[in-house]
């Protein structure tokens, strides 16, 4: 169900506070000329769905589903990831995949050791 009264504005300031995102760089990030625009998007009840968007991409952060009521009482929101942090993430998988054949292998040979 759609949520009218978000204060998408309060919900994006605290999202920035969160993540330790200074108002200069979001400001930067988000093409602005000054942090005075980002204050102006703290204050805001309602915001253009593009820039929400953009929002969303630098803060990693779904602010749309912020206008949907949850059915349940814990929500599964998508985490938004960039291409990079995509490649980080497969890479440390790919790692700890290998730590872990590395580990199995090693106690392979321990018990074949043992029962030797």
């Amino acid at each position: 169900m759609y949520k009218k009264n978000v204060d998408i504005g309060s919900i994006i300031k605290k999202i920035v506070k969160e993540r330790k995102i200074t108002i200069a760089d979001f400001s930067r990030q988000l093409g602005f000329p000054c942090r005075s625009s980002v204050y102006s998007i703290f204050k805001k009840r309602s915001i253009d769905t593009e820039l929400l968007i953009d929002i969303s991409n630098i803060l990693n952060y779904p602010f749309l589903m912020e206008y949907f009521e949850a059915d349940e009482k814990h929500v599964n929101r998508p985490i938004l990831l960039n291409e990079a942090d995509s490649i980080k993430i497969k890479k440390i998988i790919t790692e700890l995949s290998n730590d872990k054949l590395r580990i199995i292998n090693k106690l392979i040979d321990n018990v074949q050791n043992i029962i030797q």
